[in-house]
């Protein structure tokens, strides 16, 4: 069985396609997404960058914002969200925040140069990369960060996770933030659950989360490349496995 840490509604999306190739799952979201305001307004002169399927949705359902502001976008899965709205002017998608970085550090002249755009608005939630605002800062470009969600963690796992992790029957969990992992690893300290919980193999979708795992003593693995379909490729080949 696979625990499963998303919020509810993408968990449950999560589930059902783990169930299609016969994976069992259980799911305790860590954390719950609340849009923080109705009217999202786009700062004059800049580049929007969208960095996660959750900002993604809810910038493309505002119908004030125009389909040809300028878009720079991390992941396919927001790249989709985007397009399936209409959004005509992205400049370009990255599979991650390094990818990104290094395109801006090449074309910063071309982007932000004389009567171009002047900056970069960051359309995302209460936690976000501030290694990546720091990084494009220190390139000499303007970076806004707007937040629009707001992101409340849990302060206890289900008492149906607890007895699931100390019977041994969760053999995998999925985590897909920074954030997420570092509230699992407390709440699991929190718990005499940790002897466990370390049996657990915990597949993460980047190395960076990956990392945060390792370095609390948990068995932790990443794709190549941080797509939600690379993850489930390696679900898949390491469920089959085991």
């Amino acid at each position: 069985m696979i625990l499963i840490t998303r919020p509810k509604d993408e968990a449950k999306k999560l589930s059902k396609q783990l169930a299609a190739i016969g994976i069992a799952s259980h799911i305790d979201s860590l954390s719950e997404i609340v849009k923080t305001r109705k009217k999202i307004i786009i700062k004059k002169n800049y580049v929007v960058l969208i960095s996660s399927p959750r900002a993604a949705k809810i910038f493309s359902s505002s119908k004030k914002i125009s389909k040809k502001v300028p878009l720079l976008i991390i992941g396919k899965v927001s790249e989709t969200l985007l397009l399936k709205a209409n959004f005509k002017n992205i400049i370009k998608t990255f599979q991650d925040s390094i990818s990104l970085y290094n395109y801006l550090k090449r074309k910063k002249k071309s982007l932000f140069g004389n009567n171009l755009s002047i900056g970069i608005d960051h359309k995302t939630g209460t936690v976000s990369n501030k290694s990546l605002q720091e990084k494009i800062t220190a390139l000499g470009i303007l970076f806004q960060k707007d937040e629009i969600y707001k992101t409340s963690f849990k302060k206890k796992l289900k008492d149906k996770t607890i007895k699931l992790v100390k019977s041994d029957t969760i053999k995998f969990a999925i985590l897909y933030s920074q954030e997420n992992a570092r509230v699992l690893v407390e709440l699991i300290k929190s718990l005499d659950i940790e002897k466990n919980s370390k049996k657990i193999n915990y597949i993460c979708l980047s190395k960076h989360i990956a990392l945060i795992m390792k370095k609390n003593g948990f068995i932790s693995v990443s794709p190549h490349r941080p797509s939600h379909s690379q993850l489930i490729k390696m679900i898949s080949r390491l469920s089959s496995s085991s």
